[in-house]
């Protein structure tokens, strides 16, 4: 499993992808008991001269903790 994930990732990242939103529920096996990445629709387009990614995006819970600022926890309440 994790070397199924992280040859997605590989792929994704080798094309200039990021996914932003890996969570269990976007990770589904198809029937040759391979898993596969799904749900791109929070991906992002890096490159070289955009290397940044500077809005929060994904599933919060999911999410790293230096995604978050503390004016996206304000600005929903949940501060």
């Amino acid at each position: 499993m994790t070397y199924d994930l992280a040859e997605a990732l590989t792929a994704l990242h080798d094309h200039g992808i990021a996914h932003r939103d890996i969570k269990p529920e976007n990770l589904v096996y198809n029937e040759h008991f391979r898993l596969l990445l799904i749900d791109f629709d929070q991906t992002v387009s890096v490159t070289s001269e955009n290397q940044n990614v500077s809005d929060q995006s994904g599933t919060r819970y999911w999410s790293a903790p230096g995604s978050f600022t503390l004016s996206s926890f304000l600005s929903n309440g949940s501060c």
